[in-house]
């Protein structure tokens, strides 16, 4: 029985739309908690990015900067569960990119009070800051 139920689950799966599996994919962080790439491998080898992020913190905010860095100007914060759209930029379509340290950070678009995106600041790429997310932002 157990055998049957089995094959019918794997079955199923293997019918699902591209998409449907495409989305159900998670992006993993390394041991130390970091992100270091804001794209994951479809099964047909084509890379997706993760548009969006969730702010996941343990203080009250999460600092957005200047430039990529612990030591660079805020220029606003985050409040815990925010949904944070991710910025890839312009070139290599990658919005994960790394401090003087080697340290991963997020390119995030700044919405301005209509929630438009003019421009971007970074959060540190950590699990314990953020998290992929399904959740879409309110972009204009």
């Amino acid at each position: 029985m157990f055998r049957s139920v089995a094959i019918a689950v794997i079955a199923t799966i293997s019918l699902l739309p591209p998409s449907l599996a495409q989305q159900r994919q998670i992006l993993n962080s390394d041991r130390q908690g970091d992100y270091n790439s804001s794209s994951v491998k479809a099964a047909n080898g084509s890379t997706n990015p993760i548009p969006y992020w969730t702010a996941r913190i343990r203080t009250a905010k999460l600092n957005c900067r200047v430039e990529p860095g612990a030591s660079k100007l805020v220029l606003m914060q985050f409040k815990p569960g925010e949904i944070i759209p991710a910025d890839p930029g312009t070139g290599t379509g990658e919005a994960i990119v790394r401090d003087t340290q080697g340290s991963p950070w997020l390119r995030v678009k700044m919405l301005d009070s209509q929630g438009i995106a003019r421009s971007s600041c970074f959060v540190r790429a950590n699990k314990q800051y953020i998290e992929p997310s399904n959740k879409q932002a309110e972009i204009k």
